[in-house]
This record gives structure tokens, sequence and C-alpha cells, in this order.
């Protein structure tokens, strides 16, 4: 019995040595003091003064949208439009307009111009205007230009036979952009 009794001691022995062992080699946790210089009522402060800086920043953000919110807004300008597309062999020109003379959609082979009289609607000097033109719907070529004026109501391209050559007979056809997009299509035969 005694012998147990002792067996008993040791066994306690070792488990309250071992233990003091295991606690006192551990590594001890950092205390915020030791991670950071910053105390205690440093940390309140700090608390405190970003509150008060919450506070003071938040009527800013609801001036800054007051204020954002009062922007005028400018006014689109209406987009330039092609509002009719007429050919003709000639053209009579003024200081106010540009006029086809006998429109038509026929031309001979030995028609000296063939002009494109466009007539137009909230145009600018910025406007950019533009053609393709097509035979038997193949690609012959393409142009762009600008109106001279604010507020042009007619703009012409024209197309002039050099001398000592004829026009092809076929079908053509001339598509118009205002500023890249599609406006018109006319087609006219050369016979």
């Amino acid at each position: 019995m005694q012998k147990s009794k002792i067996l008993i001691i040791i066994v306690a022995l070792i488990l309250v040595i071992g233990g003091v062992f295991y606690f006192t080699s551990k590594p001890k946790k950092e205390t915020p003091s030791a991670q950071s210089p910053i105390q205690p009522n440093a940390l309140s402060k700090i608390t405190s003064n970003q509150s008060n800086q919450s506070a003071t920043s938040t009527p800013t953000l609801k001036s800054a949208s007051s204020a954002s919110s009062k922007k005028t807004v400018k006014a689109i300008a209406p987009q330039p439009l092609i509002v009719a597309a007429v050919l003709s062999s000639s053209v009579s020109i003024d200081a106010a307009n540009i006029r086809p003379l006998n429109p038509t959609t026929t031309f001979t082979p030995t028609v000296k111009d063939i002009f494109a009289t466009l007539t137009l609607k909230n145009a600018t000097r910025r406007t950019q205007l533009s053609y393709i033109r097509y035979y038997e719907g193949k690609y012959v070529e393409s142009n762009v230009s600008h109106p001279t004026k604010i507020g042009a109501k007619n703009f012409y391209f024209q197309w002039t036979l050099k001398t000592g050559q004829i026009r092809k007979t076929g079908k053509y056809a001339l598509a118009f952009y205002v500023d890249g997009k599609k406006s018109q299509t006319v087609n006219y035969l050369i016979r």
C-alpha cells in the first residue's frame, strides 16, 4: 500500500513540475502596450478624434452632394440632319442658297457635271458630311467635307468629267452620312 501511495505522489509531482515547466516556457502573449507605443488613454483620444472627424466630415459630404445636385445641365445641341439629297447636272448658287436645277436621277455618259445638293438641318462648321459612291454595288470612292458656315441650309458634292472622258454606263448609288451615321441613299443611272 505504501508503494502505491509513493507512486501516486511521484506521478503527482511529475504532473505539477511538468505543468510549471510548460507554463513558464510558453511564449508570452504580447499586450497592446508591447505592440505599439499607444497607451490606453491615447487610444480613447484617437477614437474620440475619429468620431469628431466623422462628425465634421459628414456635413462636407452633404454639402458636396447638394452642390452637385445644383449643377446646371447643359442643353444638348440638336443633331445635324440631311433632310433631302437631290441630284442634278447643274446648280444655282447665291449668297443664301444652293438649288439644284432640273433635278434628275438619269444622266448621259457625256454629262460634264453631276451635283448632289443636300438640304441640311442643325449643321455647324464641325458637322461632318460624307458620301460613299458605288457602281453596280461595288465601292468606287468616298469623300468627307464640312459646311463652311454655322447654320448652313444647303451643301453640295460635285463630280466633274475630265475632258475627253465619258462616264461608265450602269447603276450607281450614293450613300450620304452625317457625322459618320448613314442618313440618305440616292440611286442614279448613267445611260
